[in-house]
């Protein structure tokens, strides 16, 4: 996976079949982080992504927006989703932390609802701390509260 900084906000993460880019905003609430995905990333790509979190210019207890709307959820199975929601127990110190994924389809939706409901009933994350939605609007103003 190949790790290229843009500028002193803005990281892009690399994967074979796709991408996330990773920009520190500041806003009226305080700093937030916005990862937006495009094409399709293997559960080890998310979790390079995932560790990338805990360093400059982010940090472990900044807010996510998850920006899924070109994520293509074609591979994503139930196990693929479970491997993600066991990878945050790797990273402790995000425990916590708001984070909203805004989603273009229904295989999108169900699928960060399985994986919220996963890292809950695990104990991974209390699923008041992940919320789902298709407007991007609505995933801010949660992202606010």
């Amino acid at each position: 996976m190949t790790k290229t900084i843009q500028d002193s906000t803005t990281v892009r993460v690399d994967g074979a079949e796709g991408w996330v880019t990773l920009t520190r905003i500041e806003s009226a609430s305080g700093p937030m982080l916005e990862a937006r995905v495009q094409g399709e990333l293997t559960p080890v790509e998310f979790k390079d992504v995932l560790a990338r979190l805990k360093t400059p210019p982010f940090g472990p207890q900044i807010r996510t927006l998850w920006d899924f709307r070109g994520h293509s959820f074609a591979g994503c199975t139930a196990q693929k989703c479970q491997s993600l929601a066991f990878a945050l127990s790797k990273l402790p110190e995000r425990r916590g932390v708001k984070r909203a994924f805004v989603v273009d389809s229904s295989h999108g939706f169900g699928s960060i609802r399985m994986f919220q409901q996963t890292a809950n009933g695990f104990d991974v994350e209390d699923e008041d701390k992940l919320h789902v939605s298709y407007d991007i609007d609505d995933a801010l103003s949660w992202l606010a509260a």
